[in-house]
């Protein structure tokens, strides 16, 4: 019985250097003028999506439990919701990965603790946006 490792640099993935592309378009459009955030945000976005789907199908096979537990797709949905809903919302992200893991691994108590998490979350902001103070995207 053989076992293969996987012997490729970090920096040698696509993965990486897509990551890296949306980082440096995202800290560019954090200092453009509206147009300017509009057009990254559009030009970030559309690979963000064809690469979210990529990781989907990309075995071949549809996996969305895989898919789910990939540190990638999170990287690309947070990438999609900043690009549409703007950056406030992005910070769902970790706790609605939590979530995920949660129900992956049946653990009652991380379930419970990011429902409850994510709940607050969307408390505040629907709180915050009918008084008037989140922007929107």
């Amino acid at each position: 019985m053989s076992t293969t490792f996987n012997t490729k640099k970090f920096w040698q993935g696509t993965n990486f250097w897509v990551a890296l592309a949306l980082l440096i378009a995202g800290l560019w459009s954090s200092f453009s003028a509206e147009i300017g955030n509009t057009l990254t945000g559009f030009i970030t976005g559309i690979p963000a999506v064809v690469f979210a789907v990529r990781q989907l199908v990309k075995s071949g096979t549809i996996d969305f439990n895989r898919w789910l537990n990939s540190a990638n797709t999170w990287n690309y949905l947070a990438q999609i919701i900043t690009v549409i809903f703007g950056a406030q919302y992005a910070e769902i992200l970790p706790n609605l990965q939590g979530l995920v893991e949660a129900i992956g691994a049946g653990n009652l108590q991380g379930i419970i603790a990011a429902v409850f998490s994510l709940g607050t979350m969307i408390y505040y902001w629907i709180r915050d946006r009918n008084a008037g103070n989140l922007e929107t995207a």
